[in-house]
């Protein structure tokens, strides 16, 4: 079975494309993703959408009501934790500066990676249970999948 490779294009987020509002040299990418952010000193998270990432932070939609401040932990699904502080706040939306650099290209295309994993493993599992099950009408070869399991 071949391994499938995902691609995932990266834009620049549209409302910063061609804006004289733009402040920053870093490159920004439009994202959709769920994070959780934890804000120092708590431990219960609040729920959060990425909008757009780039190399030095992020800007999230916050839930109502919800005021963010200071240093935060930030869990991206299948990324895992990075760690920041809120520089501004603006409604529901908040930046955040990372206290190190990331690679937002490599970072989201292992996210992406990642995240097909659970699907391609079940794919082999698929695949292995028709090689190994014995189904009246179909001619599927009859192996032993404990070998090819232990190998992948």
């Amino acid at each position: 079975m071949k391994d499938k490779i995902v691609a995932m294009q990266l834009v620049r987020a549209p409302e910063f494309a061609e804006s004289e509002k733009f402040e920053t040299a870093e490159r920004r990418y439009a994202v959709v993703l769920s994070a959780q952010i934890v804000p120092e000193g708590e431990e219960s998270p609040v729920s959060v959408r990425v909008c757009n990432i780039s190399a030095g932070g992020l800007m999230a939609i916050v839930p109502p009501h919800i005021a963010l401040r200071g240093q935060v932990s930030i869990m991206i699904r299948h990324v895992g934790k990075l760690i920041g502080r809120i520089v501004w706040t603006q409604k529901d939306r908040v930046g955040i500066r990372f206290d190190t650099e990331i690679d937002p290209v490599a970072l989201l295309a292992e996210r992406a990676e990642r995240a097909a994993a659970p699907s391609l493993l079940a794919n082999r599992f698929v695949e292995l249970a028709k090689k190994t099950m014995a189904v009246p009408g179909m001619d599927f070869p009859i192996e032993s999948p404990i070998s090819e399991l232990r190998a992948a």
